[in-house]
């Protein structure tokens, strides 16, 4: 049986094509996927508030006339989660109020600023109810060192009817009454006001009772020092929080890996975090933190979304942020996104959204 020779040479010729133009169209699917630039959208509202609406999605809507490579919108949510996906190279772009800081220039490149805008202390409406006051004065420590008390008193107590009961007529032998007569005595001798109708007689109980009166002289010392402090603590909660010095030893809460946060930490208070607004605002609302410190925008919205909150704003206007879109550090599309955003801001569509969203 013989082979032709020019059938065969037709064939490898026809595979040999076959394969450089698979080749070639597999060059050119991985080319277009290294050139899609994968954007995430993320903030806190009004910046998310779903796929299709809130503030980083128009901003995006107005920067992509001006961009020139195929892009994929792959999610959106906060910001510590979008920052966490460009570190992990997952995304290439993140958009939203993402704050220019020096530890995050460490870490991710930014593009021009889009806006400026301030930190925001979220508190409780000032004012005085006497009801709070008391209420704050009655922590469990102070039923602690007074039912301490009473049973030192008890125990002091006992041991005078003890020592007492066969040589004082003024002390009863019979326990109950004569507990009762020595529970009277050890308050006369700490509150040394003696009024002579009770005193020991026997040598033990004299002995008792001036080392009781040395002891009730520390113990009075040390109550009207403890509630002194329980007072100047009690003040110090019942200041309201007008400023950022304010801050320092509440309870102030705000999202872990903020500039909120950051801020908080900076003013010594005790951060409390959690990964939504909604409900450090709660918390908030309900008196178990003092405030919530959080991007001015961000809390702007939140409060006028609930206002039976009635809870107050004050705005920092010493604190400065530049929001600005995050790239991937040494990002070849930085150049690209800056040139977009100068010509979004030059054509006035950046402040229109940011002017619809009352920033």
């Amino acid at each position: 049986m013989s082979i032709d020779v020019r059938w065969l040479a037709l064939r490898l010729q026809q595979v040999l094509a076959a394969s450089i133009v698979f080749v070639l169209i597999g060059i050119n699917t991985a080319t277009f996927a290294a050139d899609t630039l994968r954007v995430f959208l993320c903030g806190s509202p009004p910046f998310v508030l779903d796929k299709q609406r809130g503030i980083s999605y128009e901003l995006w809507k107005a920067l992509q006339p001006f961009i020139t490579t195929p892009t994929i919108t792959v999610g959106s949510g906060s910001v510590p989660e979008a920052l966490s996906l460009l570190q992990q190279q997952q995304v290439d772009i993140a958009v939203g109020s993402i704050s220019i800081t020096a530890e995050r220039e460490q870490h991710f490149d930014f593009s021009h600023a889009f806006m400026e805008s301030t930190l925001a202390i979220a508190v409780p409406p000032s004012h005085f109810s006497l009801a709070e006051f008391l209420r704050s004065l009655l922590q469990p420590v102070i039923f602690y060192a007074l039912g301490s008390f009473f049973l030192m008193l008890t125990a002091v107590g006992f041991l005078f009817w003890l020592v007492e009961r066969r040589q004082n007529p003024d002390i009863p032998e019979r326990f109950l009454p004569g507990l009762g007569q020595g529970i009277w005595l050890a308050i006369a001798t700490f509150t040394t006001v003696g009024y002579g109708d009770i005193a020991p007689r026997s040598v033990v109980g004299k002995f008792l009772a001036g080392t009781w009166m040395i002891v009730s002289l520390m113990i009075a010392s040390s109550v009207v020092a403890g509630l002194a402090s329980a007072m100047t603590y009690v003040q110090f909660q019942q200041t309201p929080i007008t400023r950022a010095e304010d801050l320092r030893g509440r309870k102030v809460g705000s999202i872990k890996g903020t500039s909120g946060s950051d801020f908080a930490q900076r003013y010594n208070a005790r951060l409390v975090t959690a990964n939504s607004l909604e409900t450090l605002l709660t918390q908030l609302a309900r008196g178990d933190i003092d405030a919530v410190v959080y991007d001015y925008p961000v809390l702007q919205y939140a409060l006028k979304q609930r206002p039976e909150w009635s809870l107050e704003l004050i705005k920092l206007p010493v604190i400065t942020e530049r929001y600005a879109c995050a790239l991937q550090q040494q990002s070849p599309y930085r150049e690209m996104i800056n040139q977009a955003i100068l010509h979004a801001m030059e054509q006035g569509t950046i402040a229109t959204v940011l002017n619809k969203w009352g920033l």
